[in-house]
């Protein structure tokens, strides 16, 4: 192909390398394509190939072609690995929700709240099918008056307390002083007390929290446990040891990055973590992106 303008050429290259990485990782063909573009921009070396060759099929054999695909390919795994898609979206909620008065403005709060909720990737995983999720959540906590969510991001923010009427506390544990930041913003707006936030590592240990007596209600671990057995494995007994009556613990359907089911061995962890620190499963639940057992401490 001749006479093309180099960046159109480009932009079509790139329209054609997002086709196989769609087909392999979790991202559309648009948005890959536009990210691909993005990194291509910055690559000189494919540049001066497209000046220097009119022919696209030989700019694809080229070197310098290939290289720019395998950074892209690269630069695109290693964005949807990371848990927070928007590292300026957060700080910028907390703040948003800071200058409304409390219970004032719903509305608006309810498109910060939303925005916010979507940066993270666990929540935006499920947005799609979140009357679903919440309605399998909620018939697994019961009706329980102290809760403690462990790691569970900005969950709190879409959390539909009005359909848990018994819940008098709603504990959050988190390691990002940004969400908890937005977490605490959105509680005094919301002005009822019921949400706390926390910033918490697991290896701080319940010591570092204030439990209730006899105990939390319910503890729920979403999607966490599996993800600190592939890394921090030293950490589960913490985690085995949460001070709750019930314990929901769930693990992904499909992979953080690639197209793949891994319901398998998601739920071998978990199934593995409740025999382990001998919790009784009582039930169990299944989403489009997720599956859960509902434990409780086996009696002695």
């Amino acid at each position: 192909m001749t006479g093309r303008d180099p960046s159109e050429r480009m932009a079509q290259l790139a329209r054609n390398a997002a086709a196989d990485i769609a087909a392999a990782y979790r991202i559309d063909r648009d948005a890959a394509a536009a990210r691909i573009l993005e990194i291509w921009q910055r690559d000189a070396a494919l540049k001066e190939a497209l000046a220097r060759e009119p022919s696209d099929d030989r700019v694809m054999r080229m070197r310098a072609f290939r290289q720019a695909v395998a950074s892209a390919r690269r630069t695109i795994y290693f964005d949807l690995r990371r848990y927070r898609q928007d590292e300026s979206d957060l700080p910028h909620a907390a703040r948003q929700l800071g200058s409304v008065p409390p219970g004032a403005e719903p509305q608006r709060v309810a498109e910060v709240v939303r925005s916010a909720a979507s940066t993270h990737v666990s929540i935006a995983e499920r947005l799609d099918h979140i009357e679903d999720f919440f309605a399998a959540l909620l018939e697994a906590i019961g009706e329980p008056e102290h809760l403690v969510d462990v790691g569970g991001g900005v969950l709190p923010l879409i959390f539909p307390f009005d359909r848990v009427p018994t819940l008098r506390r709603y504990v959050l544990l988190e390691r990002d002083p940004a969400i908890v930041g937005a977490v605490a913003a959105y509680s005094r707006w919301r002005g009822d007390g019921i949400i706390a936030a926390q910033v918490w590592d697991i290896k701080d240990g319940w010591d570092a929290v204030t439990v209730p007596e006899p105990g939390f209600d319910v503890a729920l671990m979403l999607k966490l446990v599996p993800v600190i057995r592939r890394q921090f494995p030293q950490l589960l007994a913490t985690l085995g040891s949460v001070p709750a009556q019930r314990v929901i613990v769930t693990g992904s359907k499909q992979g953080l990055v690639k197209r793949r089911s891994i319901v398998r061995r998601e739920l071998g962890v978990i199934q593995d973590f409740a025999e382990h620190f001998e919790f009784e499963e009582i039930g169990r639940f299944e989403t489009a992106d997720e599956v859960g057992l509902i434990l409780r401490k086996s009696a002695p």
